[in-house]
């Protein structure tokens, strides 16, 4: 099922024309955004500032657009030096909240992109459009207002309120107190700059050489494997699992427990979280570890001891980070099965017979999910260097068309927009092993799946279509990943007597039919982790479970010869 071939395909074809010729100003392009019609940039085509759209492209771009005006975007270090357009060597390496892709920043105007597929093209030509309109719309604003003046002419400082500047935008109370919420106290320094100028950003490609995206994922695959040399990772069972660089290791590692009592006074520090402590707190316990979960991350940036303590905890059960390359902005992790000590797991995750594990050799790699067509390139490169892969589980964000968010769909049918092909597939998956992990949530089984080619690229009639067809997820890492499974499987089947593991869980992180419940413009919170966490412990259920089995059977501690 491809979507029409309608002003979606012709501006993907623009753009992508456009800069095979030499640099392109956003500007030029701007019309046929806005004729897309794009789902998550409504007002694309009108003068209001579309404040959701703004928030959710500037999350995906680094802090540092404020001041670019030239994005280059290339495959390597090495394309970007030949070029001549810019020296990765004189940058320093920006990031972005929402969105993880090596980028590097001048310290002057000019913004370094490492694409890896064209899924990044597609992903970043319409969030950096998005984000320039919307600029200049509130600039325009500012711009012709007394407070918009006075903030140009006194070097950006902000002269008067907020709600001055909210009534100078027209914009909601909701949507100003969303823009607190994501920009904090730096909300001041971010209007002042876009009060001091318009933006006119020019995009262009260091190089365009298909065949490079596979040299690239190939590049980071043999760092990776160089990385964990001594696993030996080439010779053993492999488990592979795309989902997040940090549910599985929190479910596994055990440093919450450990560490319950300082991280709780954390949540209860926030009342928002202490509500929902207070809610949970005398319900199932495994419900008030997802919250402790939930609040790990900024616990422990808040203190270099507690880094150190999550690393020695993760490292103590076999969990060892990668999360550095040349190649590719991909964090990665494995995990040594026969490490893993049961007394420490998340107490829903109990296995019979887990003693068993010990003398497993198998390994679980998870991947924090590549974006769109990377997932092709990972996988299929990853496959043949392995001598046996006894599982795929791909855990991910969808849109969907009928649910809530953090409801949790079981896709069996994928129809994949780049590849042009539908799979219908066996999910190991089922109602019965998620839905036992949720409390506020619903999960969806026997679901169709759509793959787009970016987030911006759908619009309200594509997404009639895909409704009128029963589709109810709407994501991007599907398709490749099943394109690459089915490309392998021959190779797969005569490496290994062990039957190849598929399953796929997604959870609503958007609902594009309601707006106003929508986090296209903020960070999933705590309405996803239920979610998150309930499809993770289906993942390691089945891994383990499975992997208990192998061992009992004589097939867990086969040697090499």
């Amino acid at each position: 099922m491809r979507p029409e071939d309608g002003p979606i395909e012709k501006h993907i074809r623009t753009y992508r024309s456009l800069l095979q010729r030499g640099p392109l100003r956003l500007s030029l392009i701007e019309e046929g955004h806005a004729r897309m019609g794009s789902s998550l940039h409504p007002l694309a085509s009108s003068a209001e500032v579309n404040v959701s759209a703004f928030l959710y492209s500037a999350r995906r771009l680094p802090d540092c657009m404020a001041t670019v005006d030239r994005v280059v975007m290339g495959q390597s270090d090495e394309a970007f030096r030949s070029s001549g357009l810019i020296d990765p060597s004189h940058c320093r390496q920006v990031r972005a909240q929402s969105r993880r892709r090596l980028t590097l920043f001048d310290g002057q105007n000019t913004l370094a992109a490492h694409i890896c597929s064209p899924s990044d093209l597609d992903d970043l030509v319409p969030a950096l459009t998005c984000f320039q309109m919307e600029w200049n719309k509130m600039h325009s604003k500012l711009a012709s207002s007394d407070i918009g003046g006075m903030m140009a002419s006194n070097s950006g400082q902000v002269q008067g309120s907020g709600e001055d500047i909210r009534k100078v935008l027209h914009i909601s109370r909701d949507d100003w107190e969303m823009i607190l919420q994501i920009w904090g106290e730096s909300w001041d320094e971010r209007f002042s700059a876009i009060a001091a100028g318009p933006k006119d950003v020019t995009v262009e490609l260091a190089s365009h050489d298909p065949g490079r995206y596979r040299h690239a994922m190939a590049g980071w695959l043999a760092d990776f494997r160089y990385h964990f040399r001594d696993l030996d990772v080439g010779r053993r069972p492999v488990y592979f699992v795309s989902s997040n660089d940090h549910s599985l290791a929190n479910l596994l590692s055990g440093f919450a427990a450990k560490n319950r009592e300082g991280i709780l006074d954390h949540v209860l520090e926030d009342e928002r979280l202490r509500k929902r402590w207070e809610v949970l707190q005398d319900d199932d316990p495994g419900f008030g570890d997802n919250l402790l979960y939930y609040s790990m991350p900024s616990r422990i940036s808040s203190d270099d001891r507690c880094t150190q303590a999550l690393k020695l905890a993760e490292e103590v059960v076999g969990i060892r980070r990668y999360e550095i390359s040349r190649f590719v902005d991909l964090q990665a992790q494995i995990i040594e099965i026969s490490k893993l000590q049961p007394d420490r797991m998340d107490g829903r995750l109990a296995v019979e017979e887990a003693s068993l594990l010990k003398d497993s050799r198998a390994l679980i790699l998870n991947v924090d999910y590549p974006l769109g067509l990377a997932a092709y390139h990972l996988l299929t490169q990853l496959m043949p260097r392995l001598k046996e892969i006894r599982g795929v589980y791909i855990m991910g964000k969808a849109a969907t068309l009928y649910g809530r968010l953090g409801d949790v769909m079981i896709p069996k049918v994928v129809s994949d927009t780049h590849s042009g092909r539908i799979f219908t597939f066996e999910n190991c998956f089922s109602l019965g092993d998620v839905r036992r992990h949720l409390r506020d949530s619903a999960v969806f089984d026997d679901q169709k799946a759509v793959t787009v080619k970016g987030t911006f690229l759908h619009n309200k009639a594509v997404m009639e279509k895909f409704k009128r067809d029963d589709y109810n997820s709407i994501e991007m890492e599907a398709g490749p990943y099943l394109l690459a499974v089915q490309e392998s499987q021959r190779t797969i089947g005569q490496k290994s007597e062990t039957a190849l593991d598929v399953g796929m869980l997604h959870y609503a992180s958007d609902t594009p039919y309601s707006q106003r419940v929508s986090l296209l413009s903020k960070g999933l919170g705590y309405e996803g982790i239920e979610a998150t966490y309930a499809c993770t412990l289906a993942i390691l259920h089945r891994i383990l479970e499975k992997e208990v089995r192998g061992v009992r059977g004589g097939n867990g501690c086969d040697i090499d010869e």
